[in-house]
């Protein structure tokens, strides 16, 4: 094994691409229509394929390209477990506390200072004045259908959970060696299951990053060296599979953890391509504030999408370019957001990113 593992300035440049990419797949996730689409219009098989590659096949590992590149980072540095753990307080549970606080701040003011309850019925978070007092704990854990009050924040929250149990994957790689990947693989294809705060498809992928890192490997000069040609042709016969799946409800789920994977190395290795002859400086600045993106886009995009239902009405072709508009709509917004921040607020803005926008 490797002492040492050394990324090339490109390798590392192409990691920040590949997280800016990322976050614009997540966006692409919420950008999923159907549910308000069909208020309007009967959902044709045909709309709801392309829906279903558009919003979800194509984007499906957009969370857990995020927790392997997670994984790998933290161990890429030979820092002790106290200077990590101090280090990702800074960057994770100050966040996501704050952002918490936002997302119980903005029903707050609608329901019980503008009096506007009626706003949310149907919704699933209960009115605040039903609230328990272990309700106020949980708008940090499960308060929404399983998530915190801000239900993006799942994801931070599972990744603080991965983050606490790093010591854990670092006894096990040096005690199993290559067993313990081949037990996360078992996991993640045979035994998948999930509670609040920790889902086995999430954590394999964070843990195999930190093993990968561990071990001195470097993941990112293997995936490089795979043939252009032959990663295209399979990553395409394996997406036409993975549409068949979904169309005829043939193991749809159980194929997409393969597809996963496959779409991982496809998608790391377009950027390694595109970025040999072209220095993809937008993706570059959308990779800059991807955190902030991240936590700032969510609920507005989606009261975005319903008054915009609501006054264009689903009808004939522009449907299928909603999705696309909305994504570019949601990006641009939270990027101009965030830029008004840095020059506002500097210092609160690298607070509540975890000092991400510097």
């Amino acid at each position: 094994m490797n002492t040492t593992i050394v990324l090339t300035e490109r390798q590392s440049r192409n990691i920040n691409l590949l997280k800016g990419l990322s976050i614009v797949l997540v966006i692409f996730i919420h950008a999923d229509l159907r549910s308000m689409i069909s208020k309007y219009m009967k959902l044709t098989p045909v709309i709801d394929a392309y829906f279903e590659t558009l919003t979800r096949i194509l984007v499906d590992n957009a969370v857990l390209m995020f927790y392997f590149i997670s994984g790998f980072l933290f161990f890429f540095r030979k820092n002790t477990y106290k200077s990590k753990f101090i280090s990702r307080f800074k960057t994770l549970v100050i966040p996501f506390i704050f952002w918490c606080f936002i997302g119980f701040l903005i029903p707050f003011i609608i329901q019980r200072i503008l009096g506007l309850e009626h706003l949310y019925s149907g919704n699933k978070l209960k009115l605040l004045k039903d609230f328990a007092v272990t309700d106020y704990l949980r708008i940090f854990w499960d308060i929404r259908d399983g998530a915190p009050i801000l239900s993006t924040l799942w994801f931070l929250r599972d990744l603080i959970v991965f983050v606490a149990l790093t010591p854990l994957i670092g006894w096990l790689t040096k005690k199993l060696r290559c067993g313990f990947p081949v037990i996360l693989f078992l996991v993640y294809f045979f035994f998948p299951w999930s509670i609040p705060g920790f889902a086995t498809n999430g954590f394999c992928w964070f843990a195999l990053g930190a093993y990968l890192s561990l071990r001195r490997v470097n993941c990112w000069e293997s995936i490089e060296k795979i043939n252009t040609a032959l990663t295209i042709t399979l990553w395409g016969i394996l997406t036409v599979l993975a549409i068949f799946t979904y169309v005829s409800d043939f193991y749809h789920d159980d194929y997409m953890r393969v597809y996963r994977i496959v779409h991982f190395i496809m998608i790391y290795h377009l950027i390694f391509r595109l970025s040999e002859k072209h220095e993809l400086k937008l993706l570059f600045k959308i990779a800059a504030v991807s955190f902030f993106i991240y936590v700032f886009h969510e609920p507005w995009m989606g009261y975005i999408a319903q008054v915009g239902m609501k006054i264009l009405h689903p009808q004939g072709g522009w449907i299928f370019i909603a999705p696309l508009f909305l994504v570019l709509f949601t990006i641009g917004f939270s990027y101009t957001a965030c830029g008004f921040c840095k020059k506002t607020a500097p210092r609160f803005l690298n607070i509540i990113t975890g000092s991400r926008s510097k």
